[in-house]
């Protein structure tokens, strides 16, 4: 795009910066004011993100990344014993999101874990509520 500048890595998101860009700038000044989200990620690392919102009554989301060199990778659910409740196979690499939906679970503390080739990547904990 013209004005403006294309910043970032190989490995990282890329992010517009217009070109007119003062970082001095306090973007709360009256005019013209706006503000840059930037998200900084390594496309080559695994990332189990926590479940927003934490607790949540019907609906939840949990985000992960999932490295472009994996061959497998899984999202499993646990009640509060330790039992499998629900296994996800994520047949996708990259960013991804998965909206859970939990009306007929009961109140209480559940775990889920991101298994990528089948090692643990990280574990997590979530509270249903009414």
């Amino acid at each position: 795009n013209e004005g403006s500048v294309w910043s970032g890595k190989r490995g990282s998101v890329w992010t517009e910066i217009p070109q007119n860009h003062n970082p001095h700038r306090n973007s709360g000044e009256e005019g013209n004011g706006f503000s840059i989200n930037v998200e900084l990620m390594d496309v080559n690392a695994a990332v189990l993100g926590q479940n927003t919102p934490n607790p949540f009554s019907e609906q939840t989301v949990i985000c992960y990344s999932i490295p472009s060199t994996a061959n497998s990778s899984q999202l499993l659910f646990y009640d509060a014993s330790g039992k499998l409740i629900k296994k996800i196979d994520i047949k996708i690499t990259g960013r991804g999101q998965l909206n859970v939906f939990a009306n007929d679970l009961s109140t209480g503390i559940y775990s889920y874990t991101l298994v990528i080739d089948e090692k643990v990547v990280g574990s997590k904990k979530m509270m249903k509520q009414n």
